[in-house]
């Protein structure tokens, strides 16, 4: 994932904003979460489930 720190999510950081506030303000910058650009590429025939799942598993 990349995020580009333009005006707002830098403001966010800086006054220690919660996680769901800085994921909406990134998704309004236009961020595309990890997973979803990888379903992206499973339905383009780019990748398989099987790469998506073990790139993307988070443990708990």
């Amino acid at each position: 994932e990349m995020l580009e720190m333009k005006q707002n999510v830098r403001r966010l950081v800086f006054d220690n904003a919660n996680e769901e506030d800085l994921r909406l303000a990134a998704a309004a910058n236009g961020m595309v979460p990890l997973r979803d650009a990888a379903f992206r590429k499973i339905f383009a025939g780019v990748t398989t489930s099987h790469e998506l799942l073990r790139v993307t598993v988070q443990e708990y």
